[in-house]
């Protein structure tokens, strides 16, 4: 499981540091880039997802658990949401760019949470 972690944190540091290098390249976004930039985060959560699928089977689940896995999942939905806005509109609000980045950071910390309980 502990490769399966460094993998994890592997994919991650790629989405992030290719969501830095969007941002710093500014719109309209390469074409190549950002597409990398998105195939490596639903890689990332189907990946999470099936590590997460297994770990279901064995693991029993607690109250906080649930509310890691919850964050997870509504973090996914904003990350997701936010990233296919700020792609589709020349404006963008300055809100839209706060919601992605804190809602990459929940996501990593709310996997993290849930991981670390569920490999205890």
């Amino acid at each position: 499981m502990t490769v399966q972690l460094i993998i994890n944190g592997i994919f991650f540091i790629f989405i992030l540091i290719s969501g830095i290098w969007l941002s710093k390249l500014g719109k309209p976004y390469g074409t190549v880039l950002f597409t990398i930039h998105k195939l490596i985060a639903l890689a990332f959560i189907v990946y999470i997802f099936i590590l997460s699928k297994g770990l279901f089977k064995t693991t029993e689940l607690n109250l906080v658990m649930w509310i890691f896995m919850v964050a997870a999942a509504l973090s996914v939905v904003l990350i997701f949401t936010t990233g296919g806005i700020l792609s589709n509109q020349e404006e963008v609000k300055n809100s839209l760019v706060i919601v992605h980045r804190i809602s990459s950071v929940v996501l990593l910390l709310s996997l993290t949470g849930w991981f670390f309980m569920a490999l205890k």
